[in-house]
């Protein structure tokens, strides 16, 4: 079964076949039909028994691998491990211990990269230009200077336009996040809006709790501020493990709460929804606040947009950020936060800290989502970013050595990879820049050196003719083992 028969079935709308192979084999697994220690069919003998690609076979595996249901061992196959998913495992983890979070060097060198057009830029965090609306952005903001519809001798309030507050109440609504236009303040991106709201729910040596991997511009703003952070692991599947969160509310003296909840950055994960409301309920029993990283929550790959913490928040705690970053204009720098309970504290400080955002930047982000334009464009940068991420994936399992194990990201633009334990990405990284590629080793996206044997890939930037970079790395990668 050629690569090209499957394309139609990998569509969001069906289930993937690898992943009714998954279900298939985990439904065996609990049943006991495979034991523990039990060697699995080879992928050859499954591919032929099910009628399926040795690919997609070969993709199944690796799932189960990421959610700890097998394991593989080089030259015998692939074995059972028992019942326990990786997610059973994970609560075994003590908490981390609390600590300053000094961000490495790294982290600039690799933002520094994404503006370098010497280097294929998979470390960056950028989106795919062709998927932006830019000249349809253009021709507005032209238009609305032409007509001087926009002073430009002021420079705006610090709660923004109100053109586009009412344009946000009604984005926020389709992801069933009642919000008015009063409650929104509008910021100069996401990573502003974080920034804002660290600042206005702790004090300098204040405790706070981050997944764990974490988006590291998160904590580049927690180091900025001189906040101590301890990491809470991530399910893969489901984001945030709410379990160990409650023991560490429980234990530790934790000021606020930074959670990604759509299409997490880097993992592509989305906390389901009874898992957003039991976050809710957590910051009510602790009055600890959340914060809620959304930015790219408009990347999903599924019919339905997820919804948000923000819509259980009932006390005005949860302080929802977001942005247009990945999905209209990066250069727009246009964002917003609704902080509930903390909205004066938020203006106050947005004045402080610049004013006001850009107001005719502001104007022709409302222009266009008044225009009706925004889900039209949308509904493409989803399905191509899914076909990005699939094409990525198998083109990392051609290229990278066997024991590899990629995520399976249900919306965004991100794989995050999973080398031997013998590889140091942070080596990796200087080697691969030397060839001309950057990648973002996954220290980055931890205060400990937890993922030294991880990356991040940007899947935006994929296409079937840069394939040879990708057997670069594999040749890398293997010559550490």
């Amino acid at each position: 079964m050629n690569r090209n028969t499957n394309d139609k079935k990998d569509q969001p709308s069906r289930v993937p076949f690898y992943i009714q192979l998954v279900n298939d084999m985990i439904d065996n697994i609990d049943k006991n039909i495979y034991k523990p220690g039990e060697k699995l069919p080879s992928i050859r003998h499954m591919s032929e028994a099910r009628g399926l690609s040795i690919m997609t076979v070969l993709k199944a595996y690796q799932e189960l691998l990421s959610r700890g249901y097998i394991v593989s061992r080089p030259q015998s196959g692939y074995y059972v491990i028992g019942n326990q998913t990786a997610d059973d495992l994970q609560k075994h983890i003590r908490l981390s211990t609390p600590r300053h979070v000094e961000m490495p060097d790294m982290t600039r060198l690799v933002l520094l990269d994404s503006s370098n057009e010497a280097l294929v830029p998979l470390g960056s965090g950028v989106p795919s230009e062709s998927l932006l609306p830019l000249n349809r952005l253009t021709r507005i903001t032209t238009r609305l200077l032409q007509s001087h519809q926009v002073p430009l001798h002021i420079t705006g309030n610090a709660e923004g336009c109100a053109n586009l507050r009412i344009q946000l109440a009604k984005h926020m609504f389709l992801s069933n996040t009642p919000a008015k236009a009063d409650d929104i303040i509008v910021t100069s991106g996401c990573n502003e809006s974080i920034f804002i709201a660290f600042s206005v729910t702790c004090n300098p040596g204040d405790l706070v709790a981050v997944e764990s991997p974490c988006y590291f511009g998160t904590l580049q703003i927690l180091q900025e501020l001189g906040l101590r952070a301890i990491e809470i692991p991530v399910e893969k599947e489901n984001g945030i493990d709410v379990e160990i969160l409650k023991t560490a509310l429980e234990q530790n003296p934790i000021k606020a709460i930074f959670v990604n909840s759509n299409c997490n950055n880097p993992l592509g994960s989305i906390i389901p929804e009874a898992k957003k409301k039991m976050l809710a309920e957590l910051t009510e029993k602790y009055n600890v606040p959340l914060i809620e990283d959304d930015s790219i929550g408009d990347l999903y790959f599924g019919r339905i947009r997820p919804g948000t913490i923000k819509s259980y928040d009932k006390k005005g705690l949860v302080l929802y950020c977001s942005s247009f970053s990945k999905v209209l204009a990066p250069a727009y720098r246009v964002g917003w936060i609704v902080p509930g309970k903390y909205k004066n504290q938020v203006i106050q400080f947005k004045h402080a800290l610049n004013l006001s955002t850009s107001p005719l930047l502001q104007e022709s982000i409302a222009a266009y989502l008044e225009d009706g334009a925004f889900e039209r464009q949308m509904r493409k940068a989803r399905q191509a970013y899914f076909q990005k991420i699939l094409q990525m994936g198998d083109c990392i399992r051609d290229t990278f050595p066997e024991d590899t194990v990629i995520s399976s990201p249900k919306g965004g633009i991100f794989l995050w990879v999973t080398l031997s334990p013998k590889i140091d990405t942070v080596l990796l990284y200087h080697d691969a820049r030397a060839k001309g590629i950057s990648i973002a080793p996954g220290r980055m996206f931890s205060i400990h050196d937890t993922y030294s044997n991880c990356l991040r890939l940007n899947a935006a930037f994929y296409t079937p003719e840069i394939k040879t970079v990708f057997y670069m790395l594999g040749s890398l990668i293997r010559k550490y083992e």
